[in-house]
């Protein structure tokens, strides 16, 4: 090796060393240069999205739309002209010259037929609804168990059990559930039961769900000749359809409570599809209220009529017909009602064929 060898080595390995430490700044400050791009991309994004909001996620129509949409399954006509329907329930009060008021509503769209639908009347039991739907907010909040018992004292029991079935008693009681007492309530219209979870309401709970249902009910929930003779509307057809859709779109409880209170009502003691003549197929969730004494007769039915698909809310309150006839008017109405909705869905399912 020449003498000079050693100088070239030498100088070699310095300049591979400087070499790869370039290369290191390099990758570093390419790193960096990186690193503040992407910076500012996502501070240009932010500046352009606070001036573009986001669109909604379903865009502009009603999100159940796009929640059940099936595109296995063709779109169908909804039912929107009751007109037809309406001119036949007149006909037919007028002619039985019946004081009848009377509301009919489809779920999907809110197309509605009335009549005399603001006027007002004592509620009956229709006011165990509201009960039931406060004691269930109270069992999501944790303030009650569907187990807790609760006492029935002699001065909860009412001989008056409001129940056109009076087979299912509560006075013989002196605790029950939660539960049991729900039900009693609802399937049985049991006024013990009533009482009794009546005094687990929050007056100013109670007032707030009456004023978003717009029910006029008196405090304690019993009749008051001087009040009703006054003319006070404790519930309107219109206010009971507040009630029950805020039921069937879950807009106060959480949905499996809602459920809840809609099965108990499809299970009610007066077998309303029965009177009515309906199928078997179809599902009845509803309440009754009736109130008679030497001087008054009021009898109501209110609830949802699920048949396959489709889902109609009715209303049907009357006064001054007796007992009996105040059912079997109810069940006129509510047949009639199926018939007309089955006779203009067939008709529409035809008609939609024209637009495949």
């Amino acid at each position: 090796m020449c003498p000079d060898s050693h100088y070239y080595e030498r100088h070699a390995r310095i300049f591979i060393y400087l070499q790869s430490q370039m290369s290191s700044d390099m990758n570093k400050l390419r790193g960096l240069l990186i690193l503040q791009t992407l910076i500012i991309l996502a501070l240009l994004a932010i500046a352009i999205n606070a001036n573009n909001p986001p669109k909604p996620k379903y865009g502009l129509l009603s999100p159940g739309v796009y929640a059940d949409a099936d595109p296995s399954v063709p779109k169908g006509f909804a039912i929107a002209n009751l007109d037809p329907l309406q001119a036949q329930m007149d006909t037919f009060l007028s002619a039985n010259k019946l004081n009848v008021s009377i509301l009919v509503q489809n779920l999907k769209n809110g197309a509605t037929m009335t009549i005399r639908s603001r006027q007002g009347f004592y509620a009956a039991s229709l006011n165990k609804i509201p009960v039931a739907v406060l004691i269930m907010e109270k069992v999501e909040k944790g303030n009650l168990s569907m187990d807790t018992k609760l006492k029935v004292l002699d001065s909860d029991k009412s001989s008056d059990k409001g129940s056109i079935d009076s087979s299912h008693d509560s006075t013989h009681y002196s605790e029950l559930t939660v539960r049991e007492l729900v039900e009693r309530m609802l399937r049985d219209s049991n006024n013990t039961a009533l009482n009794v979870l009546f005094k687990q309401m929050d007056q100013n709970d109670m007032a707030a769900l009456l004023d978003y249902y717009n029910i006029d009910f008196n405090s304690n929930y019993h009749y008051d000749r001087s009040r009703y003779q006054g003319n006070s509307k404790f519930i309107t057809p219109r206010a009971a359809a507040n009630m029950f859709s805020s039921l069937y779109f879950s807009t106060v409880l959480e949905p499996k409570n809602s459920e809840y209170i809609l099965s108990l009502l499809t299970g009610t003691d007066f077998n309303l599809t029965e009177a009515a003549g309906l199928p078997g197929d179809v599902v009845l969730a509803h309440k009754y209220g009736a109130y008679y004494d030497d001087s008054t007769e009021l009898f109501h039915d209110c609830g949802i009529m699920y048949i396959g698909k489709t889902r109609f809310l009715y209303c049907v309150m009357t006064s001054n017909i007796e007992f009996d006839n105040a059912k079997h008017l109810t069940s006129i109405v509510v047949n009639q009602t199926y018939l007309f909705i089955t006779q203009t869905r067939a008709r529409l399912d035809d008609y939609k064929k024209r637009f495949d």
